[in-house]
């Protein structure tokens, strides 16, 4: 059976296929992905990185159950078989309970990686996604406990730490094991036993997980404590019906707030940031009509249209970010923060 890795753009997994192809599978995707013309010529020299680009083809309406098929086809080889690491692809892996091994850049290699994707000839929207979404992808492989994290330093390739001694090996022994510990919804229930309206979360955790204290209807005020650095999907989403969450205090190790991370929460009207936070996504507010004024911190980078859609509260107070406010903006059944306030915010990491 193959040894399956989930392999980050640009870390060598066609170069390692073309040169030895004896050891190394690169199960490329856009095939299966795109509806590609049967007139079209392809050049595999010229043009085998901008083709995965291109993203101009309609799509195949039978991904992604033509590339797991092909992944399984694939797997029945003694040999290392590299996939695309997207998330639909990953969590069948973990349902069919087939174990892989993730393998990315550091987080400081996005320069490099951005100079690697320029020299093979990828196109502009390329770039967009995987160095303009940098570090959501970084983050989406560290946040992976399902499977073993192979980490590349500056100036490696996968062929510079995988060899051919890997298929001897149990998928235990490759690369390292996430440490990442989560706050999860048995983790709140057993917290809201002991507290009720005033919520503490114990210190010693990476990230708030996913819908952790969605439903909790009766919490008023939350403290998220230092060392967690990501609130997840839904983590704090309130009731249609009952909402009394007040006050939120998170801190400054916290990197990145998920969509719906806090959105329904009609009571919230008052919410300190982090100095450290660098993204907020889409409807991470949405529904928080309580919040009068915001103060967004000077370091944010990213902040996805919608992230304060159906604030109404905040059309006199507005949100603050590097000295200036900027005001909501109201049309029939549209709420949202203006156009001028998402791209301040952005521009910052706009650098392509």
């Amino acid at each position: 059976m193959a040894i399956i890795i989930a392999a980050h753009a640009g870390t060598g997994k066609s170069y390692a296929a073309k040169t030895n192809s004896s050891l190394f599978i690169d199960l490329t995707y856009f095939k299966y992905r795109y509806d590609i013309p049967d007139d079209y010529i392809h050049n595999e020299n010229k043009d085998s990185e901008s083709l995965k680009a291109n993203f101009g083809f309609p799509d195949n309406k039978d991904y992604p159950e033509n590339y797991l098929e092909a992944i399984k086809a694939a797997a029945k080889e003694n040999k290392i078989l590299f996939i695309v690491p997207e998330p639909r692809i990953l969590s069948w892996l973990e349902l069919e309970d087939i174990p892989y091994a993730v393998a990315y850049p550091i987080r400081s290699a996005k320069e490099e990686y951005r100079r690697r994707f320029l020299a093979r000839g990828n196109e502009e929207n390329f770039m967009d996604i995987f160095i303009g979404r940098w570090d959501r992808f970084i983050d989406e492989f560290e946040r992976n406990t399902y499977a073993r994290h192979i980490i590349l330093e500056s100036c490696q390739y996968l062929t510079d730490v995988i060899d051919e001694s890997f298929l001897s090996k149990n998928i235990d022994e490759i690369g390292i094991k996430s440490t990442l510990k989560i706050f999860t919804q048995d983790d709140a229930e057993k917290l809201m036993d002991e507290l009720t309206e005033h919520i503490a979360i114990p210190s010693g955790y990476d990230e708030i997980g996913e819908s952790a204290f969605a439903w909790l209807n009766d919490i008023k005020t939350v403290t998220v404590p230092e060392g967690v650095k990501y609130i997840a999907d839904g983590a704090f989403e309130g009731s249609l019906y009952i909402t009394v969450l007040e006050k939120v205090t998170l801190p400054d190790s916290l990197k990145v707030i998920d969509m719906n991370a806090f959105s329904r929460n009609e009571a919230l009207s008052d919410i300190s940031f982090g100095k450290g936070l660098r993204e907020i996504r889409t409807f991470a507010f949405a529904g928080c009509k309580g919040l009068k004024s915001i103060t967004l911190p000077d370091n944010l980078k990213t902040i996805e249209t919608g992230a304060f859609f159906g604030c109404k509260g905040l059309e006199n107070g507005g949100v603050s970010f590097r000295g200036k406010t900027y005001k909501l903006e109201i049309k029939d059944d549209y709420c949202d923060m203006s156009e001028e306030f998402y791209a301040a915010v952005n521009e910052r990491n706009n650098d392509l």
